[in-house]
């Protein structure tokens, strides 16, 4: 090991191939449970039969609870801070990035390579599929036992690198036989994931260095998070690691401060893959003494201009910063996270308030810290399309102390989840009540706050659905009026930004066009060529009206 930066995980390490004999080929299984909790393992028979010849690492964390930054960062060896992804929705990942992805790098050594994933967030747009021989994604989501199929059927003769992705447990839960609650339901799709683990472990050749992995876990009501993304507590990211491979022992339950960017360096040298850099450290080595594991979610501050939240974690004490709230948990004593210590009173806080400062100083590879700051560089995922926050880059200690608990606005977040489930009923069905009671519930939010982007987006959808059941011009309107809204309060796209043009188009009111037109001419946001061509079209249409009300006088 060749120290490039720091001890912590904040220090990019390099680390090679042990010295001697070539490392075998081996083939490679990498199984990864979306939003599995950590603490589901007992209840999974065939991972218990698995961690019998495997380490099981209990003190793994993920690097966001989020699945494709989570993902990036497992087949990276990379933060999030590093790689530059950080949420779901995202420009993809450019092939020249300064960093390889694990199927590169197998593919280049001669493996056969293939992913076969569940769910459309890590579609090959993403970038994820690179050095990836066959890649599959489905258009919808897929169960674990339809993707199993074609996992099985797959299984070649020669060394093999494979990643299977099962996203079962993510909502919506699929009812089992007498489960009525989320924590029932949540149970049930544990129990599909791992039996189809075990008949997929009973599959690969029995030299197989096997990894499973869980990208997050899943709130169920802990901290009063329903599911994942805006809260860095325990509950959501904890990560399930467990590794079976000659270089870890047999049954044995690894305890120290571990992350998802440890497989890439671990399967690196096991491989003789080569050298990388990296911000993890190989599974069959301990960790540096004090090494801090740091997770982070921009969720809630790039959807609603909440807080950023992040976790910084030594294996026992863990400070949470949640926006304006700092909370430091001792694990040991309190592993729920339910009774935070003092601040003044434990060095730990300190000491792991250090390290989320060196965390928010690291931008991704290549960027320009600036420029970064200033243009920022990364869509967000609105309901119903694309939106765009400025800033991408963690906030500093004081920035983020301005901005609200995503803790505190969760009732909000349930209202407006519960205004989506209504406009998609409402459009199954094409039900003008249901739509006028999201508008109602969407307006009263909007009154409670009137900064965030988000409930302007769902507005405009409602109104658009309403322009479409009523054939009212003035719907098209509002929904304009709605989507300007929505970008002038953060949320930055063409693909927003030609709604606006067309929906103004669509309503024939001159004043909603000139307010499109002079958004769209303003140069806030870079116009692709869809947006173009909806702006050219605006632009002939005033001229029209111009000419028309100027022959009327």
């Amino acid at each position: 090991m060749r120290l490039l930066a720091s001890t912590s995980l904040l220090g990019l390490l390099l680390f090679g191939a042990a010295p001697g004999k070539p490392a075998p080929r081996r083939p490679v299984v990498v199984v990864t449970f979306d939003t599995l909790r950590a603490d589901a393992a007992p209840g999974m028979p065939a991972l218990q039969r698995l961690l019998r010849e495997a380490t099981h690492f209990a003190g793994a964390r993920t690097v966001a609870p989020i699945t494709l930054p989570a993902h990036v960062s497992l087949l990276s060896g990379l933060v999030p801070a590093a790689h530059g992804i950080r949420d779901n929705i995202t420009p993809p990942l450019p092939a020249a990035r300064g960093f390889p992805l694990l199927a590169e790098e197998f593919a280049a050594a001669g493996y056969a390579t293939a992913a076969f994933v569940s769910s459309d967030v890590l579609a090959a747009a993403t970038g994820i599929a690179a050095g990836f021989g066959r890649f599959e994604a489905p258009q919808r989501e897929m169960t674990a036992s339809e993707r199993l199929e074609e996992v099985l059927a797959w299984i070649p003769a020669r060394p093999f690198f494979l990643w299977v992705h099962f996203n079962d447990c993510h909502m919506p839960y699929v009812a089992s036989e007498g489960a009525r609650t989320p924590r029932e339901l949540y149970a049930g799709e544990v129990r599909r994931v791992d039996e189809a683990l075990g008949r997929l472990v009973a599959a690969v050749p029995r030299d197989a260095i096997v990894v499973v992995a869980s990208d997050h876990g899943e709130g169920l009501g802990d901290h009063g998070e329903a599911t994942h993304g805006p809260l860095c507590f325990g509950s959501v990211v904890d990560a399930l690691l467990a590794v079976r491979a000659p270089a870890v022992g047999r049954g044995v339950v690894d305890r120290a401060p571990r992350s998802l960017v440890d497989v890439a360096p671990s399967l690196r040298r096991w491989c003789g893959l080569g050298a990388r850099a990296t911000d993890g450290v190989p599974l069959d080595r301990a960790p540096e003494p004090g090494r801090i594991v740091v997770t982070e979610s921009l969720y809630a501050w790039r959807m609603h201009g909440w807080g950023q939240c992040f976790s910084a974690t030594d294996g026992r004490f863990t400070l949470v910063e949640s926006g304006a709230t700092q909370e430091l948990y001792d694990r040991a004593s309190d592993p729920g996270e339910g009774l935070p210590l003092s601040l003044d009173e434990h060095e730990a806080a300190e000491r792991l308030d250090r390290a989320l400062t060196a965390y928010r100083a690291r931008v991704p590879a290549g960027a320009d810290a600036t420029a970064m700051a200033m243009a920022g560089d990364g869509d967000v995922a609105s309901p119903y399309g694309l939106a765009r926050r400025p800033e991408s880059a963690a906030l500093s200690r004081r920035e983020n102390a301005r901005l609200v608990d995503p803790r505190e606005r969760f009732r909000y977040w349930e209202i407006l989840a519960s205004t989506s489930q209504l406009l998609a009923l409402a459009g199954e069905h094409r039900d003008a009540v249901l739509v006028s009671r999201a508008l109602g519930m969407l307006s009263a939010l909007i009154e409670e706050d009137p900064n965030d982007p988000a409930p302007h987006t769902y507005l405009a959808h409602a109104q658009k659905m309403m322009a479409g059941m009523t054939g009212a011009r003035a719907w098209n309107r509002r929904a304009a009026a709605s989507t300007r809204a929505a970008i002038e309060r953060g949320y930055r796209t063409a693909a927003l930004l030609r709604d606006a043009i067309d929906l103004s188009l669509l309503s024939q009111d001159p004043a909603e066009m000139a307010a499109a037109q002079s958004l769209a001419r303003s140069g806030r946001i870079a116009l692709d060529d869809p947006c173009a061509r909806s702006l050219r079209a605006l632009d002939t249409e005033l001229a029209r009206c111009v000419g028309a009300a100027y022959g009327a006088r």
